[in-house]
């Protein structure tokens, strides 16, 4: 399904054989070297946090002939790249990205969120033609989201604040969340029913996969989508598909978990000119 809405992007005309894609908190997926192997894609940049992925991606790709690069415009990301160049990893914080050769996200900066540009230097040598989302969002924990209501975080807001900055005019975002409908939410999460907050010891009891219940994925909805892209007219964001997933035959770790309703939400998002 997720190479399907590669496909549907690729078949937009704003992409051409010149585009370049940023996939965040990629881990290992088989969706990046997928991406830098289209004819319409330059390069295919990855960011992720985690050394370990990294390697494994490496070891588990060996046909990329990827390497660490001496390349110090990066810094303070250590950069990836494959043999020819169309794919590249960027290893360190997500949130320290921005378009520039050094200083801090425009949105960041202009609001005074940081004391010192020095602080938060990460160039990615230029701006995306696109975003491919699947798994960056709704890894961001509802502890760290701050969700006691339905509004966006700071931290979410952050987030988004780094894909304004890093696209392109016009540029888009393929976002992919999940959101649980019914049976257990997230550990930590407010159940909106009620207001109660459930723990591990909760979902112990009630026979629930603790890690599934912890999650990632998280879920993010379509109304916190649409309040953190919205926002100012910056994006114009657009539901693709509202798939409700079979748990008997498809994520069945999440029924374990306790899950009884789940569905898969598929955006396109497009940033203002």
């Amino acid at each position: 399904m997720q190479r399907a809405w590669l496909l549907f992007l690729a078949s937009h005309s704003f992409l051409s054989g010149s585009s370049r894609v940023l996939v965040p908190l990629c881990g290992k997926t088989i969706d990046l070297p997928f991406i830098a192997s289209q004819e319409w894609v330059e390069t295919a940049v990855g960011t992720e946090g985690v050394d370990q992925a990294v390697e494994e991606f490496a070891e588990e790709q060996p046909d990329l002939q990827l390497s660490w690069s001496d390349d110090s415009d990066t810094a303070p990301f250590r950069k990836m790249s494959s043999a020819d160049g169309r794919l590249q990893l960027l290893v360190g914080d997500h949130f320290m990205l921005n378009k520039d050769n050094g200083g801090t996200p425009s949105a960041w900066k202009a609001q005074g969120k940081f004391g010192s540009a020095d602080s938060c230097v990460a160039p990615i040598l230029g701006e995306f033609d696109a975003v491919y989302d699947r798994a960056s969002l709704v890894a961001i924990t509802p502890e760290l989201r701050e969700l006691l209501t339905p509004l966006p975080s700071r931290l979410l807001q952050q987030y988004v604040d780094i894909m304004y900055d890093v696209l392109k005019p016009k540029g888009q975002i393929l976002l992919v969340t999940l959101e649980r409908r019914k049976g257990s939410p997230e550990v930590g999460h407010p159940r909106l029913a009620s207001g109660a907050r459930w723990d591990l010891e909760l979902m112990e009891a009630m026979g629930c996969d603790q890690a599934v219940a912890a999650g990632p994925p998280f879920s993010v909805t379509e109304e916190i989508v649409r309040s953190l892209y919205e926002k100012d007219n910056r994006f114009e964001v657009n539901l693709l598909e509202d798939r409700d997933i079979n748990l008997d035959s498809e994520m069945t770790k999440f029924k374990d978990g306790g899950v009884d309703e789940l569905h898969e939400l598929a955006f396109h998002i497009k940033k203002a000119a």
